[in-house]
């Protein structure tokens, strides 16, 4: 049975975790690192929660 990594952690790890008495405090999520995307061949990097700008129409930061 092949499983995702989600299904993994969700099946497995979680409630192994939660066996050996770790609560939600003790666990830190993984966050998205956000969007990259190349603007005139050049990296720009939005956050998950920044708005960008090219979104807008406005280019630049």
């Amino acid at each position: 049975m092949l499983l995702s990594e989600a299904d993994t952690r969700a099946k497995l790890i979680d409630p192994a975790i939660q066996a050996r008495g770790w609560t939600e405090d003790h666990v830190r999520r993984e966050e998205t690192a956000g969007t990259i995307e190349l603007i005139d061949g050049n990296p720009a990097r939005w956050a998950p929660d920044e708005e960008n700008p090219a979104n807008r129409g406005t280019l630049g930061r």
